[in-house]
């Protein structure tokens, strides 16, 4: 398995470094903050963001990524409790959200303090933003609590301080209030808050105009909690257990990023209920079919296997598309206790194509079909100008295996495809087009509305010439219609325009269901991206998958442009992710813990070896 990785990574940045990307976005990012495990184990931590009356922007009034205090608020809290997660903590946060009438402020304070107390930790800690007399942050205790609540207080208090200073290099100061500016439960729960002055010194913690600077101060906080639990712990446990002596004891696992899943010896068990291993061929089948029919969109992944049992074990036959689908089946039934097997899936595209590994059609239309046979289960249908990567071919029954730029899979007649090279490939992907809008009849040949042609040159007037593919390899020649029957494209690069939009949420926390500044998810993002430029994608990355024209493969990754979409697969095959290319061999995702950039290439320190393994596809929405 490692050495299949190790090929398929080997391959993918070949094709890369043959094809320099268009327009490749520069961008400045740095790998988001892991935490060392076990530093919080045993914590058991409420976090809050403080709920201010405060209209005022963090940034610029005129910027349109300024955030309120109350916005920041969320922000931090929401990477804290992530950050104390991963560190061994039990965190609860308690607000997520800035959308509730000031009115029922009161009401939702309650509600709040009802979950503290439900929880029952150790600590409450609340993080405000507001102006201060000094200073850049201040730890504020409740003055109307009585001993020994207060003294405990006090201590977390001043350790929290000198933890704090040597973070930010400037005076943190503590003070008392009796009138709450948060929303702190009035319990016996240690509670502290801790608030910053957004217009005074921010050199510490970034710019209040993007996410990152709520991440950097969420580090901070989160490395002055680390020293506050190494001297407190003791104290803080013995009140717990004092307060709440049924309370458990326990420590949070980090949590898998979402984007993964069960293995596929898992998937394996779960789809075979018998205690006994499949016994025939018929068994195993029935278990790989189970499989073909679970994965994210048929039209995308290829895959044909038969197991057969022989005197030694089991071999496997069939073809596919996408090295985990092949290693998928041979895992699923080893863990159902098939084995050995001997695994003879070919991957595709078949060796025997050739150096031309691509082609255009040069008829007005062709049926796709199910079967190398007219009539059998149609797939879809290819216009003139469609680019198709081929897979395999039937050469006694004249017909190609293709994956067209639609995403669908079919076997297409031999002779209404022009094999091209990778080089005319690109050529012809990347031109500038216009798209058919009415049938035409143009020098004997039938222009179907829908068919996107290349223009050779900027023109004007009555007519228009474009180019139309012929039966040569990577041939074209030229035709004139008329001009009011075409859509010409706008002198606009969208895909980079959705990448810049999605550049706009660097460090914004991953929250799975997230479509805003406060929280995000990985397709809540790209649709986010794309909604700026009013094209709304489907909210699900396995509903995604179906938008705009596929312009990459695992092995064929030719230089993907900025804003197309990238989609990623779980071993078993599934998609369970995605992220937008700045062009190159890197891209933007939400990914937990958040927002960031990663690289496909090995010498880049934003490179992640992972989310090339796991890399599918990928599609262009606008062209």
């Amino acid at each position: 398995m490692k050495r299949t990785r190790s090929l398929f990574t080997v391959v993918f940045l070949f094709f890369f470094q043959i094809c320099v990307a268009a327009e490749e976005i520069s961008v400045q990012a740095d790998k988001p903050f892991s935490p060392d495990e076990g530093r919080l184990n045993g914590l058991h931590i409420a976090v809050d963001a403080a709920e201010q009356d405060m209209a005022a922007d963090i940034g610029s009034p005129a910027s349109p990524q300024a955030y309120t205090p109350n916005d920041w608020n969320i922000l931090t809290t929401v990477h804290l409790r992530r950050y104390a997660r991963q560190s061994g903590a039990r965190a609860t946060l308690l607000r997520r959200e800035n959308s509730s009438p000031v009115s029922n402020l009161s009401t939702r304070r309650a509600e709040r303090a009802a979950t503290v107390n439900e929880a029952s930790p150790h600590l409450v800690l609340s993080v405000a933003h507001a102006p201060l007399v000094s200073g850049s942050a201040s730890i504020i205790l409740r003055s109307n609590i009585e001993e020994p609540l207060a003294a405990l207080e006090l201590r977390l208090a001043e350790s929290l301080k000198r933890s704090l200073e040597k973070q930010i290099s400037t005076m943190v100061q503590i003070e008392s209030r009796s009138a709450e500016p948060d929303s702190r439960p009035a319990s016996v729960i240690p509670s502290l808050c801790v608030q910053f002055d957004p217009q005074g010194d921010v050199s510490w913690r970034g710019s209040m105009q993007s996410a990152q600077g709520a991440r950097d101060e969420a580090i901070i906080i989160y490395q002055a909690l680390v020293e506050t639990w190494a001297d407190q712990q003791s104290d803080l446990s013995a009140w717990r257990k004092t307060h709440f002596p049924d309370a458990e004891d326990s420590t949070e696992r980090p949590r898998r990023q979402s984007w993964r899943h069960e293995g596929p010896e898992e998937t394996g068990r779960g789809a075979w209920q018998f205690e006994q291993p499949p016994q025939t061929r018929q068994q195993a089948q029935m278990l790989i079919n189970s499989y073909r029919q679970s994965l994210s969109d048929t039209t995308f992944f290829h895959l044909e296997a038969t197991a057969e049992k022989s005197d030694t074990g089991w071999i496997l036959r069939g073809s596919a598309n996408y090295p985990r689908l092949k290693d998928t089946v041979e895992k699923m039934l080893q863990g159902v206790g098939c084995s050995p097997i001997d695994n003879q899936i070919e991957m595709l595209p078949s060796p025997d194509l050739g150096e031309l590994l691509y082609g255009l059609v040069i008829v007005p239309t062709a049926f796709s079909w199910g079967e190398p046979r007219e009539g059998a289960n149609v797939q879809t249908q290819l216009l003139i100008g469609d680019w198709v990567f081929l897979l395999k071919e039937d050469s006694e029954r004249g017909f190609l295996y293709v994956h067209g730029s639609d995403g669908y899979l079919g076997w297409v007649k031999s002779d209404a495809i022009a094999r091209i090279d990778d080089k005319a490939f690109l050529q012809w992907r990347d031109t500038k087009k216009a798209t058919v809008i009415k049938d035409s009849i143009v020098e004997g040949l039938r222009l179907p509305a829908g068919a996107c042609l290349p223009l050779p040159e900027n023109q004007g007037g009555f007519l228009t010439r474009i180019l139309v593919p012929t039966d040569e390899q990577g041939a074209t020649r030229a035709v004139s219609i008329v001009s009011d029957r075409l859509l010409f494209p706008v002198n606009l690069s969208p895909g980079r325009s959705a990448a810049m939009r999605a550049l706009d949420y660097l460090a914004t926390p991953y929250v799975f269901g997230g479509r805003s500044r406060l929280g995000i998810d990985c397709s809540g993002l790209t649709g986010i991206a794309y909604s700026s430029l009013g094209l709304v994608l489907p909210r699900d990355a396995r509903q995604q998958i179906l938008v705009g024209q596929l312009v990459a493969t695992p092995w064929s990754p030719k230089s993907l442009q900025a804003g197309d979409l990238i989609f990623f697969c779980n071993e078993p095959g599934r998609v369970t992710h995605t992220g937008m290319s700045l062009g190159g061999l890197r891209v933007v995702h939400a990914s937990d813990p958040e927002v960031q950039v990663t690289s496909f290439d090995p010498t880049d320190p934003l490179y992640k070896e992972e989310l090339l393994e796991r890399f599918a596809f990928a599609r262009r929405p606008m062209p």
